[in-house]
């Protein structure tokens, strides 16, 4: 592919249309959601910074790593912090994708299946709300790149950063766990990759991994396995088993499937659909030797397979977003399998595919988050009110008790804007539940008191069971905020209560 003149990318090389990608990912994913949301995204808030606030060795839905880095973020940066980190991860994941494409193809080769990840819904649109599936990704695109190294150079250094990304990944999303079940199955499936179990190189990898995760593994016993609990529990459709076994583990693989469209017109445009398309590439092309073919299969597709095959066994429902970490190898898959049309590629029209498709969906989705609420009736989280309404609780709330605001306790999303915003970032009861933050002690409570926050919709306007279990608590009057985007809209009513502190004498009626 680098041989033919048609294959040139006139005067950008392969590496810089990569670095061109990363360059406009960063840019206009981390500015467009920065300057058109009025607060950050769901996840933002009530995965990452609502738990943040305490860094803790696991939360009582995921493993710690998304938190921490989120949290940390956004004590360095601000609002910016957690958008630029989102294009971060995303850029990572480009980077390792073309390193393992240029060790199985030619350099452009790999740097068109780069690219023709811009592409996959999974590298837009979701991509400015960091979470759990976004943090994934780059310690996917990392494992299968280090894992080919150690495979074919079996290097000690290499086998022990395998096993430490591995054990990030893990710390990450319980979910890595599928990568690393499909490596399993490559190194028993292949002959050539089996006589690497004869060194003791694969397992040192093995104990680093362990090493890696121990600190969250006390922490899973000494919690009761909270997080398993939760999985159970989400996974759980309450669907018949005919539904969870069949029609969920189907509508999951057509969802990934429909994920890729922007990708194949890509592909159209790029000419490298239509007649030949699967025909073997022509004489002197750079492409990758039949092992290296088993290898980008069954890492492309293996983790989405098993988790479909997953669903239909265990009966558990899948949720599309899951999907996230599971593509970055579809654009070398891709170009290796449509290695038959190479000679009629288009590198001019891609580029311009590309660059089209990566400027006009940030462009949409600014102009959706802008003009959205206004145009639907419908505010979304990103519309929320949050400075304005932490500012006003925070205010009454020092008015009335004397005491600085030191928790907050309500739905994690709710109760964590008001700690984002809050000052002093106040230690957060997720859901008004002790089991979901031990880090607010029961001496803590009594000492610190808690501002009980809660969305008021119809005509309930009392304090929420799970809320006033927590102890006697002052209702104070409801507080109303205009939508920043749709003030057209019905206001949001927000309900409070005060826990007093027993560390300053509370003087709410």
């Amino acid at each position: 592919m680098d041989a033919a003149p048609a294959m040139q990318m006139t005067s950008w090389t392969p590496r810089r249309a990569v670095a061109a990608l990363i360059a406009g990912q960063i840019v206009l994913w981390t500015l467009v959601p920065l300057l058109t949301h009025t607060t950050m995204p769901l996840d933002v808030v009530r995965e990452g910074l609502a738990w943040g606030v305490e860094w803790q060795w696991g939360y009582h839905k995921h493993p710690p790593l998304a938190t921490w880095l989120v949290d940390a973020a956004f004590r360095l940066l601000g609002d910016l912090g957690p958008y630029l980190l989102s294009q971060l991860a995303v850029c990572a994941t480009y980077v390792f994708v073309f390193l393992l494409g240029r060790r199985l193809m030619g350099e452009t080769e790999a740097a068109t299946g780069t690219l023709l990840l811009a592409g996959v819904y999974y590298f837009s649109w979701p991509t400015p709300e960091f979470n759990h599936n976004v943090a994934q990704m780059p310690f996917w695109a990392a494992g299968a790149y280090l894992f080919h190294r150690a495979l074919h150079e079996d290097r000690t250094m290499t086998w022990l950063t395998l096993g430490a990304v591995a054990g990030a990944g893990l710390l990450v999303k319980y979910s890595t766990a599928l990568l690393l079940a499909v490596m399993a199955l490559h190194l028993l499936g292949s002959r050539a990759a089996r006589r690497r179990l004869l060194s003791p190189r694969p397992y040192a990898g093995l104990a680093v991994t362990a090493l890696v995760v121990l600190p969250h593994l006390v922490w899973l016993v000494r919690n009761d396995f909270a997080p398993f609990r939760y999985l159970e529990g989400r996974a759980a459709t309450g669907a018949s088993p005919l539904v969870t076994r069949v029609v969920e583990p189907v509508a999951f693989l057509l969802t990934q499937a429909a994920d890729h469209l922007p990708m194949l017109a890509l592909l159209a445009i790029a000419g490298l659909v239509g007649r030949g398309a699967l025909a073997p590439p022509p004489a002197g092309r750079p492409v990758a030797a039949a092992e290296d073919r088993r290898f980008l299969a069954t890492l492309a597709l293996g983790p989405v397979l098993l988790a479909a095959l997953a669903s239909l066994v265990g009966g558990f429902g899948l949720r599309d977003m899951w999907g996230a970490p599971m593509f970055n190898l579809s654009g070398l898959l891709a170009v290796q399998i449509l290695a038959g049309r190479l000679p009629r590629f288009q590198p001019r029209r891609f580029g311009l595919g590309v660059a089209a498709l990566l400027v006009l969906t940030p462009v949409v989705y600014g102009l959706v988050a802008t003009f959205g609420a206004a145009l639907t009736g419908r505010p979304r989280r990103i519309d929320w009110p949050d400075r304005a309404m932490a500012g006003a609780l925070e205010e009454a709330w020092r008015a009335g008790t004397g005491c600085p605001l030191r928790i907050v306790a309500g739905d994690s999303w709710l109760a964590g804007l008001v700690s984002v915003r809050a000052s002093g970032r106040p230690a957060v009861l997720l859901d008004g539940e002790p089991a979901f933050a031990p880090w607010v002690t029961p001496e803590r409570l009594s000492r610190d008191g808690a501002l009980l926050v809660w969305r008021i919709e119809g005509s309930k306007t009392g304090i929420p069971n799970a809320l006033e279990r927590l102890g006697p608590a002052q209702v104070q009057s409801p507080l109303s905020f205009a939508w920043p985007r749709a003030p057209r809209i019905p206001p949001l009513r927000i309900g409070w209560a005060v826990l007093a502190p027993s560390a300053c004498q509370a003087q709410l009626a």
